[in-house]
């Protein structure tokens, strides 16, 4: 405790000095550049007048006596003369600095009963006083660093022997403490003072491993016994929760199954033979055995790409006849109009059961969200929006509670009735969409509850999606 008092006493020291280095290195700053400019302000008081008549008499000497003056200024490291005749005479310091960045420059004229005679120049530089600015930081800084240092040692004597040696032997014994027999292990302290902070400490920490031991000995069964009932109730929670949520995502395609069995069966003992149409509908059943696998494969997408299938060349048009195929009858059943537009036959490449998939998850949580709403209905549609192949429901139900939007791609989690939903459709939804580099958000703005899906075009640049516009 007293290394790490001793640590946090240099860090805020190191940082008090460090600002009041900087106010100091910026207030030096301030009164340099004020010299620097009373710097002019005094060569034109003290030689402008002189410099002038030695020009007007072309007085050599005169000049170049008076630039030397002027040049052993301080920071001074150019001073030149111009004639109006074209003559001119400089004074230069050795090794001055040519960067034009550090160096102040100012011309006065030169004039003699108000005609001008030549022009003076006066060259300024600022690195000296750089050079200055940053002795005197380091000056402070070092002595200002030393007290520190000293300080904080004493401080960190001082704490040692009155403070940390203790703490260090409570500390020692707590870690040393048997659980099982934590009244044997009673602190003491060999310190002359019995009345203060560490002695009341210490009594307390006696106190209280007493009262622990005592009710360990009475509850630690209990304890155990609750634990193990807890992680027996949540692992039962989530098995139901995926078992639930499987049962649930399985039981459409093979009610779909069962229905074109039934209408096949009826069709051949009609018919006495296999035709085209019982074809037809034998291969409509093995596409549906086929989503039966391609929906578990779907939970993958929830935490990576499903990359175990590739991509096929299909049209949205294709997609949505598939798709109105398999939920047309329902609509139908619960007196719901489908209404289903497509402004152009577009192809794309991607898995064809997924997208369909995702669509007819949402055309069902559309027909559970109408019932009883007066006239429902449900559009399907796709549009081609710039790169993106977009595919949306929209229908007329009451829509998702502005609350609970940002929850609904979460998995488990349902609006629907416990028992009726297993709150995993959307979120499959979402990491089917995500594994074709595309997206699918709920449609804030739109005036009835709307999922939209877009997936990008080869051959355009993925353009983002405007995120304050969405739920994703």
């Amino acid at each position: 405790m007293a290394k790490t008092l001793v640590l946090w006493i240099l860090l805020a020291s190191s940082l008090i000095t460090g600002i009041l280095t900087i106010f100091s290195f910026y207030y030096d700053y301030t009164v340099e550049l004020k010299d620097l400019k009373l710097t002019f302000v005094q060569i034109e008081s003290s030689y402008l007048k002189s410099i002038s008549l030695a020009a007007w008499n072309m007085d050599k000497g005169q000049i170049e006596r008076q630039l030397q003056g002027i040049i052993n200024f301080r920071d001074v490291t150019k001073a030149e003369v111009s004639e109006l005749s074209g003559k001119t005479f400089t004074k230069e310091k050795h090794n001055s600095s040519q960067r034009d960045n550090h160096q102040i420059t100012k011309y006065f004229d030169l004039v003699v009963n108000k005609e001008k005679v030549g022009v003076l120049q006066i060259v300024i530089t600022k690195l000296n006083m750089y050079d200055r600015l940053i002795s005197k930081a380091l000056v402070f800084f070092v002595t200002q660093g030393v007290k520190t240092i000293s300080i904080s040692f004493v401080i960190f004597l001082i704490f040692q022997y009155l403070v940390s040696r203790h703490i260090i032997k409570i500390t020692s014994s707590l870690k040393n403490s048997d659980a099982t027999a934590l009244e044997k292990n009673v602190i003491s302290l060999d310190r002359k003072t019995k009345n203060d902070e560490l002695s009341f400490l210490v009594n307390k920490i006696n106190t209280f491993i007493e009262q622990v031991s005592h009710h360990n000995s009475e509850h630690r069964d209990q304890i155990v016994l609750q634990k193990q009932k807890a992680l027996y109730s949540a692992k039962m929670a989530s098995i139901g929760k995926i078992a639930n949520g499987v049962a649930h995502e399985i039981n459409n395609p093979l009610a779909i199954i069962y229905g074109f069995n039934t209408r096949l069966s009826r069709y051949l003992a009609d018919k006495n033979h296999l035709d085209k149409e019982a074809k037809r509908m034998l291969e409509k059943s093995s596409e549906m055995v086929d989503r039966i696998a391609a929906i578990i494969r779907s939970l993958r997408f929830i935490s990576q790409d499903a990359s175990d299938k590739g991509y096929e060349i299909i049209n949205n048009q294709e997609i949505i006849d598939q798709t109105k195929d398999l939920c047309q009858e329902q609509f139908k059943a619960k007196g719901i109009s489908l209404t289903v537009t497509s402004k152009d036959v577009t192809e794309f490449p991607c898995r064809g059961a997924q997208i369909s998939q995702i669509l007819l998850s949402l055309l069902y949580n559309s027909i559970d969200a109408l019932t009883g709403i007066k006239q429902p209905w449900v559009k399907l549609d796709t549009d081609v929006i710039e790169g993106f192949i977009e595919f949306s429901v929209t229908d007329n139900g009451i829509g998702i509670p502005e609350e609970l939007r940002h929850r609904i791609f979460e998995p488990f989690f349902s609006t629907k009735p416990i028992g009726k939903g297993s709150g995993l459709s959307l979120s499959v939804s979402k990491g089917i969409a995500e594994g074709h580099k595309g997206h699918f958000f709920y449609d804030n703005e739109s005036e009835h509850t709307r999922f939209v899906l877009r997936l990008p075009l080869p051959g355009f640049r993925k353009q983002e999606v405007d995120l304050r516009k969405i739920v994703i």
